[in-house]
């Protein structure tokens, strides 16, 4: 998984702190992440579909953004990760079939995300991820 495999994660979402805090602590998932930022995050900046998160991560984990993919199941995921230079990774669902050619990869499951990056990347530094 992506914790043994030694990747950075982060939580980027429109969502509140308040409800990121349920998600973690209701999937027991608190401390996995290495970064939350929701839109109680105001130093990263303007939402998603704007890169600004994108680029707050970056700068945070002293990262260039073409070391980082962002992973998401929607359009203005990809954007925010387009625009701001970095790979990106589309889950693939009936609600986004129109925007599979958009991102760097399109994949049916994280399970086959986990799958591509072992095979085609030196094993990236940081992977974030969206709710």
């Amino acid at each position: 998984n992506c914790v043994t495999a030694g990747l950075k994660l982060a939580i980027l979402t429109r969502n509140s702190d308040h409800a990121v805090t349920q998600f973690l602590d209701t999937f027991a998932l608190r401390g996995v992440f290495d970064h939350v930022v929701s839109r109680d995050t105001l130093e990263a900046g303007r939402p998603k579909p704007a890169p600004d998160a994108v680029r707050y991560l970056c700068a945070a984990w002293a990262l260039a953004p073409s070391q980082v993919m962002m992973v998401g199941d929607w359009v203005d995921d990809i954007t925010a990760g387009v625009e701001a230079g970095a790979l990106t990774a589309l889950l693939k669902l009936d609600k986004n079939r129109h925007d599979w050619h958009r991102p760097t990869h399109a994949v049916d499951s994280l399970d086959h995300l986990l799958e591509l990056i072992a095979s085609h990347y030196d094993t990236p530094k940081a992977l974030p991820r969206l709710t």
